[in-house]
């Protein structure tokens, strides 16, 4: 259902509602799981409001993951676009993602869930989403800016792909997998805590000791 801008601020408001609810709803159960009774509850609407503003359960899940990423989408196009330096970028799309990841855990359970099924919907969306967005290429904006580095001598061959890809994976491993990373590397949970904000630094230091080439006498 496409968004009216026209639309009063009451059903705004309730729209929103019932995509917080269906988020918390499809967090817990899944897309197989998630029962529209229990987001009707939750909104404190009912059925038949929830399928006149949505339509299906179906499509208020393309919606929430839409939304989702249309947000994550818009910052890193902010960090990728800003004029600064190639590090200066690295250490704030590290930090950005360590912290959107810490933050909304939801969603990163949310996406593991819809990988484990195969993850179509989430692979519709993301087509749909990157098509809709005006201008939308920040896998190319990143190649740009390495390719800048590389004319400049800074930074050596490398796929911008594997780099945004090396980015995202480094950037939640460590929330994915924190119960086994206690154990492994016997952390308490203050401990946890500590090395988790230490993640987005220690990321960016991994990536640019990568890309960037070896100075003479240096240890790059």
């Amino acid at each position: 259902m496409k968004e009216n801008r026209t639309q009063p601020q009451a059903e705004l408001s309730t729209r929103e509602r019932i995509l917080d609810a269906a988020g918390k709803e499809f967090i817990a159960h899944g897309l197989a799981g998630a029962r529209m009774q229990r987001i009707a509850a939750g909104c404190g609407a009912n059925k038949a409001m929830i399928y006149y503003y949505f339509n299906s359960k179906e499509n208020l899940y393309r919606l929430v993951i839409g939304n989702a990423f249309s947000g994550i989408f818009r910052n890193i196009e902010g960090i990728i676009g800003e004029k600064a330096p190639l590090e200066k970028k690295i250490r704030a799309l590290a930090e950005f993602y360590v912290k959107m990841y810490s933050e909304n855990t939801g969603l990163l359970r949310l996406m593991m869930s819809e990988i484990a099924v195969g993850g179509e919907v989430l692979e519709g969306v993301l087509e749909e989403l990157t098509g809709r967005i005006r201008d939308y290429d920040f896998p190319g904006a990143l190649n740009e800016t390495l390719s800048q580095g590389q004319r400049l001598g800074a930074v050596r061959q490398v796929d911008h792909r594997h780099t945004l890809m090396s980015l995202v994976g480094m950037s939640s491993i460590f929330i994915l997998f924190r119960p086994v990373a206690r154990v492994v590397l016997s952390l308490d949970e203050r401990e946890a805590e500590r090395f988790a904000k230490e993640r987005a630094g220690h990321i960016a230091d991994l990536l640019l000791h990568g890309i960037l080439k070896a100075e003479k006498g240096g240890d790059r």
